[in-house]
């Protein structure tokens, strides 16, 4: 357990460093943390949203060849859209409260769409960490078009 909680401390010092203090929050329980100034891709209908990733259940801990789950859990505001010719268009994998995490839309003080990102790998190295995740965040808000699974 210790490892797992370390594990989520390093990563939550890193989004300090690439966010600033201000701008993170963790739960009492350090099993969730929200950035409040996430700098959103071109083509949006905003330019900054909060975003929240909630650390699954044995996340950090490793396994003998160096495994751990994947985060999965992420959730933004509410209203965002693509912009194109003008026109609203909704984004894929991209839902309020019709996920499969349901009970944690209002977690942290907010009302939080869940952005379903697939990972197809059933367990991440001690390479990958939160900022993969904000990345494959990035690809599928920067893209329409964009399927939602990543490796």
């Amino acid at each position: 357990m210790a490892n797992k909680v370390k594990r989520i401390i390093t990563e939550t010092l890193l989004l300090i460093k690439i966010f600033g203090i201000k701008n993170i929050e963790c739960s009492p329980d350090m099993r969730m943390v929200k950035i409040n100034k996430f700098v959103l891709p071109d083509g949006l209908n905003r330019k900054i949203t909060s975003v929240l990733i909630v650390f699954p259940p044995g996340y950090g801990i490793y396994d003998k060849n160096g495994h751990t789950v994947p985060i999965e859990e992420i959730y933004v505001d509410p209203g965002l859209r693509y912009i194109r010719n003008g026109r609203e268009i909704e984004i894929n994998n991209y839902f309020g409260n019709k996920t499969r995490y349901k009970e944690n839309i209002h977690l942290l003080g907010g009302d939080w769409y869940w952005v379903c990102i697939s990972q197809t790998k059933k367990f991440w190295t001690r390479q990958e960490n939160v900022t993969t995740l904000l990345q494959q965040l990035l690809l599928l808000l920067s893209d329409p078009e964009r399927h939602n699974t990543y490796t």
